[in-house]
């Protein structure tokens, strides 16, 4: 898991987070060398101008479908942001990118974005990312390993939590080896291709617009103790059919955004203890095989999720509707 964390105002940190077997533990030199290798190719191989507008386009939609949040939060959020942008940029700024024209003018349209607005706006972010990346060497590192392994092996206590740690020297001829990392294409590292889970304009059109009058005053006690309508049924197979399918519009958010939940009725997942083993087995086998695929569908605003319930199997998928039926799809087979 890649992450840049800001600390304190004048500097950042940038944080990559690799969970390790056993194996990966006793081999912790080679997985370092593997993480500096990766980040070899964003030193010496361009980055494909997609991944800059497939970023973009990504913060656009966070940023134009972002969940309504607490209202303190948000507060602070702002008295943050005013400590970096202007007042006309302290909602915008920490949230979406390129926000300057090609004339070097502030971005003021609030109308949504696919690619750059420019090549000479493009070719200024790609300079902030070089220079960001070539921050990330070997001698600009810290490296922690946490393990349990290690109690019982430390000499060192933290002043404020007392966590008890070690502090080792690395030796000149692993850094040397981690300057000079293996080739990425020798060890299946590479830029990623382009995310197909994007969705396009066209899919991202609401079908149903809000209700008037919803979210246009505070809802009431009345309001809230209100029977929520109940979905409709749009195909009953009846008793000993297959299925049964419910469906309720989104009429109150007006986001292009849907939910689909499965429930595979079944009394075999938990007939016995064997049964029941085998299904949570399963359900991690599941999730462990799909994580490649869906990692692209996650960034794109895609979740899926497969638990073994005593009644049976529930899958759920959710996110834009645009590619979710394709995601869905795949995921089902």
């Amino acid at each position: 898991m890649f992450s840049v964390l800001q600390e304190l105002s004048d500097f950042e940190t940038f944080e990559v987070t690799v969970g390790l077997t056993k194996s990966g533990l006793s081999n912790i030199d080679e997985v370092m060398e593997a993480i500096f290798s990766c980040i070899s190719l964003l030193h010496n191989k361009e980055i494909p101008r997609y991944t800059f507008n497939e970023v973009l386009q990504l913060e656009e939609l966070q940023w134009r479908f972002s969940s309504k949040g607490g209202a303190g939060n948000y507060v602070q959020s702002l008295a943050t942001a005013l400590q970096d942008y202007p007042p006309q940029l302290c909602v915008a700024g920490p949230r979406r990118l390129a926000l300057c024209g090609s004339d070097s003018s502030l971005l003021t349209s609030s109308t949504p974005r696919t690619s750059f607005d420019s090549d000479r706006q493009l070719l200024f972010t790609k300079k902030l990312a070089a220079q960001f990346v070539d921050n990330l060497t070997v001698d600009n590192a810290m490296f922690t390993i946490l393990s349990k392994s290690f109690r019982g092996q430390t000499n060192k206590k933290e002043v404020w939590y007392g966590t008890d740690y070690r502090v080792d020297p690395i030796s000149e001829t692993i850094l040397s080896k981690w300057r000079n990392p293996v080739n990425p294409s020798e060890i299946g590292i590479a830029y990623p291709k382009p995310n197909v889970f994007i969705p396009s304009e066209r899919g991202l059109r609401v079908k149903y617009p809000p209700e008037p009058g919803n979210g246009s005053r505070p809802r009431t006690f009345e309001d809230r103790m209100a029977s929520i309508t109940p979905p409709t049924i749009i195909r009953d197979d009846g008793a000993d059919g297959r299925w049964t399918v419910f469906y309720k519009p989104d009429n109150k958010f007006g986001q292009p955004k849907a939910f689909v939940i499965f429930q595979l009725l079944t009394k075999e997942v938990f007939s016995s203890a064997k049964s029941a083993s085998l299904s949570n087995m399963y359900e991690f086998c599941v999730t462990d095989k799909l994580q490649e695929y869906a990692y692209d569908a996650g960034l794109a605003g895609l979740t899926y999720d497969v638990r073994v319930v005593p009644r049976g199997v529930r899958l759920t998928f959710g996110g834009y509707n645009d590619k979710l039926q394709k995601f869905a799809s795949y995921v089902s087979k």
